[in-house]
């Protein structure tokens, strides 16, 4: 039986994912965000001056203390929103994919390809229209998405999509080939 052994990595002999070049996302993608942001704002906007409505005559001036703490927060939400999609990038590695965003919060996920479950393709009316691609990932021990990666040109996630599934296929194949005892 070998002896069991667990021995200390120096930090300089880590690989650096940070030194990857990543590829931005679809400057297309920016239009479903922008209308995304729209939509939501008009809805409670909306609801506000729906609210607004109902209000007794007292509570009024505290009501326009509330219509400038949501245009503040629009305008602020706006910016962020602006100026975060250039910090949407990923990149595609000879075993992981590598996804980065965040503007205010930076989180980088990556995913080896052989921990993957299962690919999907996910792609709304907006999207369609633009041919923009969600790329979600599923991984082991999981029912819900580890990765996803919008904003993808149609035929870039179809060719992402396939060359992982090609890479699980030929690993699995591998490992059934290691497992299989030899007949005599």
């Amino acid at each position: 039986m070998t002896e069991f052994q667990n021995a200390q990595l120096h930090m300089t002999a880590l690989p650096d994912y940070e030194s990857v070049s990543l590829e931005p996302v679809s400057g297309r993608y920016r239009t479903v965000i922008y209308f995304n942001f729209a939509v939501f704002w008009f809805i409670l906007w909306s609801g506000f001056m729906t609210g607004l409505y109902f209000l007794p005559a007292e509570w009024i001036p505290w009501a326009y203390g509330g219509g400038v703490f949501l245009l503040v927060m629009m305008i602020l939400s706006g910016l962020i929103t602006v100026r975060e999609f250039k910090y949407r990038k990923y990149a595609v590695r000879e075993r992981d994919l590598i996804y980065r965003r965040g503007l205010v919060r930076e989180i980088t996920s990556i995913v080896p390809f052989n921990r993957i479950q299962h690919i999907t393709l996910l792609e709304g009316w907006l999207s369609r229209t633009l041919k923009l691609k969600t790329l979600v990932i599923y991984t082991a021990g999981g029912s819900a998405a580890m990765l996803r990666v919008p904003g993808l040109p149609a035929e870039v996630a179809e060719r992402i999509k396939g060359l992982i599934m090609e890479k699980i296929e030929n690993e699995t194949a591998t490992a059934v080939s290691l497992n299989t005892p030899d007949e005599d």
